[in-house]
């Protein structure tokens, strides 16, 4: 047995993450697949990944030949070089005749690296394989060979992590840590940096070379240093490795000793490429170089490793980061630039505003065009620094479908403004739909002052456009933006007016109004505004009005079949001291959004859910419910968001006095392990609880006469006293007052009598007060 291994790379070095693709390939050759090219673009790990197999037929017992023909440039010395490489006794007058009688009875694989740059001797490996049938060849070449008997065997980036909580799954962190070892051997992942390691490794796409040429630069700079210079990873990512070729020890080289053998055709369809943010689709490409010809041209890329098919049901490609931006250096100074950035920035236009077609949910158009989100982010981009004001305004309504469900606030507030910001003469009309877009944004980072600011401006601005479906959200909005203030009453008594002016509409035919005003919306705009004004009246302890106008806007849900908005019946139930019907109502909600899998929603129920556990003196559970949502709720907005996130702090501060930290931090660990599915089955065996507990106290036989009554429901003295304050009608204001302790204190009786008595409301509670004279 013999072999010729090239010495550019250590076997001592683990296959990070290449187990699969390593026993794969050794399955090709170990059942006779005699040509098999190994593709992928350059630093992916090719001549590493081709040596360990090498290594392991070696260990098998099998004959390899490694030969490296990266100096290689003449086509017509390749079988010359296999020959001098061949450790052949009988040399004869042509270089096929050598290798042919060296590997005469003999099993022999005949590694060939670096192939990419002679792919005009793929030719000669068909006339080899024929003369010499104990050959198999395995070719590293970052193009495939274009042969009929060829199989092709592409490489990808090294796996990267999918949480923070699963770093050590991924092989990319993996590989990282290894090399970093090799410059600083005490560094080990710790919950400080391994943010920093995530972003990094994602930042160079699992590419190894440039996960090596990073980890080398840890010996200069700090991590957090070095993720700020990964935005121009050619110029930064570099290293003096004196066991490797020039092009293995900088990204620039890597990337230039690619560019370099593309043709002039292929390099401009390669810049043109490079426009593009992220993946894109093949009639993406066609807008921008406006001419179907050129995905018979792109193949070439493709072949070569510089473009990639992303894996999925739809046809999307996709640029290594590294290539890009060497290609991006190449556009600074083409004269197609402009034309092509503005095709591109008005395609995705189109894109964007499709995205406001009312054919599917908020989420599933959220999800359906995320993969354009990059595109688009980069065409508003575009239009904004060119002053493109129309463009850029166009953007804002549809682009912001995304940046809600994602949370992508903070950035959608920046574009947004900026896109405001600029000089638009006679485009007054865009400005509501704009407006609406930075409102979405404010909402969901708390912003509230300014949030009522613009609410105002847009209820201006659209009444003076005629914008009647925005003028109804400027008033939603300036009605949220009240009770945010604290001016309750105003808030509710707005609400009151955008429903009258709702119902109004209704009554006027469709014909007549903006196509855009749909009964529908029309409805779930009547919902909202039922739903938002519970709000302002659960803090002023109108809890009667607020479940009346919860189960108005239930009401209306179910009319218009629109079921896809955060009740709030529940949440009213729990105010009122009925906690078995809240737990019941939530456990409801929940099923229905975890069956949608709308993550923000599940979040505010659960949350929900978590108030009704900590008064049911079930503090264990609340707190991990509670945990449970710090991962999902990202989308929890507007009055929903603040409201509970209000109630949820104070109610989380008493449980952790209450439980002492050690059993609190105990409790919340377990939530954040928590996976809905076993969340939901705590929520059911809890709601199971409480209705058995129920059918026994209904059961129960009576413990005395008529004067017993107060007793068996467990009632307070102080819960008699305000019990008999509500049978004679008086407020919780006046209660308090009258008992000398506070409103909220007074509600808080009045809740939990409430609970206790099974009842919904305060008339039922002074009826039963009166048939048991306690009025």
């Amino acid at each position: 047995m013999e072999t010729v291994l090239a010495a550019s790379h250590s076997l001592n070095t683990p296959v990070y993450g290449r187990t699969h693709e390593l026993q794969t390939l050794m399955h090709m050759l170990r059942n006779g697949t005699r040509l098999v090219t190994l593709r992928g673009p350059g630093g992916i790990g090719k001549t590493a990944l081709a040596q360990h197999i090498a290594h392991a037929m070696q260990q098998a017992g099998d004959r390899v030949v490694f030969v490296d023909l990266a100096t290689i440039r003449d086509a017509h010395q390749v079988l010359d070089t296999i020959a001098a490489t061949l450790p052949a006794a009988d040399r004869h007058e042509t270089a096929l005749r050598t290798i042919v009688s060296a590997v005469a009875n003999r099993p022999t694989l005949l590694i060939l690296d670096n192939f990419e740059q002679i792919l005009d001797a793929a030719g000669d490996l068909p006339e080899l394989l024929a003369a010499a049938d104990t050959v198999q060849v395995l070719v590293t070449s970052r193009t495939i060979l274009g042969l009929h008997d060829e199989h092709e065997y592409p490489l990808e980036p090294l796996s990267l992590p999918v949480s923070l909580e699963r770093l050590e799954d991924s092989a990319a962190v993996e590989m990282f840590v290894h090399r970093v070892q090799a410059v600083q051997p005490e560094f080990q992942i710790t919950p400080e940096n391994a943010r920093e390691v995530a972003a990094l490794v994602n930042a160079l796409e699992g590419v190894p070379l440039a996960i090596e040429l990073a980890a080398a630069r840890l010996r200069s700079y700090t991590l957090t240093d070095l993720l700020h210079h990964l935005d121009h990873p050619l110029a930064f990512l570099k290293a003096d490795f004196r066991d490797r070729p020039e092009r293995l020890r900088s990204l620039r080289a890597t990337v230039q000793w690619s560019y370099d053998l593309l043709g002039d055709g292929d390099r401009e369809v390669f810049e043109c490429c490079a426009i593009f943010e992220g993946s894109f689709t093949p009639e993406a490409l066609v807008a921008v170089w406006q001419d179907p010809a050129i995905l018979d041209r792109v193949d070439a890329l493709l072949e070569h490793s510089f473009l990639q098919r992303q894996v999925g049901s739809t046809t999307r490609w996709k640029m290594l980061q590294p290539l890009r931006e060497h290609a991006l250096e190449k556009l600074d100074v083409s004269s197609t630039t402009h034309t092509w950035r503005d095709r591109h920035a008005r395609y995705y236009l189109t894109i964007a505003v499709e995205a406001l077609e009312p054919h599917a949910g908020f989420h599933m158009i959220a999800q359906q065009y995320a993969p354009d989100y990059p595109n688009m982010r980069e065409g508003l981009t575009w239009a904004i620094e060119h002053q493109q004001a129309e463009v850029a305004l166009r953007y804002l309504p549809g682009i912001s479908r995304i940046w809600i469900p994602f949370g992508l606030f903070q950035e959608g507030l920046r574009l947004s403004q900026r896109a405001l910001a600029l000089p638009a003469p006679g485009l007054d009309y865009l400005r509501p739909h704009a407006l609406h877009a930075v409102l979405e944004c404010l909402m969901g980072l708390g912003l509230y002052e300014t949030f009522i600011s613009v609410a105002r401006e847009l209820l201006e601005v659209s009444q003076a456009q005629g914008d009647i479906s925005e003028e109804l959200t400027g008033c939603l909005a300036v009605a949220l933006g009240e009770h945010w203030a604290g001016r309750n009453e105003d808030a509710v008594r707005t609400s009151h007016g955008l429903i009258r002016r709702c119902e109004q509409l209704l009554t006027v035919p469709p014909e007549q109004r903006p196509f855009s005003v749909t009964d529908g919306w029309l409805r779930m705009t009547i919902i909202n505004a039922l739903n938002n004004a519970v709000f302002p009246l659960l803090e002023l302890g109108e809890y009667e009005q607020a479940l009346h106008f919860t189960e108005a806007a239930e009401k209306w849900g179910r009319q218009s079949g629109v079921p896809d908005y955060i009740s709030c019946l529940g949440l009213v139930q729990y105010h009122m001291g009925l906690y078995r019907e809240a737990a019941q109502s939530l456990l409801s909600n929940i099923h229905y959004y975890l069956e949608k899998e709308f993550w923000a929603e599940l979040a505010a129920q659960v949350k929900e859910f978590g108030l009704v556990l900590a008064a049911k003196d079930a503090p264990k559970l609340a707190v991990q419910f509670f945990s449970f949502t710090h991962r999902l709720e990202h989308g929890l907005t507007g009055a929903v968001g603040r409201y509970i996130t209000t109630l949820f702090d104070r109610v989380l501060a008493e449980l952790r006095q209450n439980m002492g930290d050690r059993a609190y931090q105990q409790a919340w660990q377990e939530g954040a392990y928590l996976t809905p599915e076993e969340m939901r089955r705590k929520a059911e065996a809890f709601v199971q609880s409480l209705q058995e507990q129920h059918q026994r106290e209904n059961t129960a036989p009576a413990s005395g006469g008529p004067g017993a009554h107060t007793p068996s429901h467990g009632l307070t003295a102080r819960e008699v006293e305000v019990l008999a304050l509500v049978a004679q009608g008086h407020p919780d204001r006046r209660i308090a007052k009258l008992l000398g302790i506070s409103p909220a204190t007074a509600s808080k009786h009045v809740a939990n009598v409430l609970g206790k008595l099974g009842m919904r409301n305060r008339v039922e509670l002074a009826r039963w007060a009166m048939q048991h004279e306690l009025g």
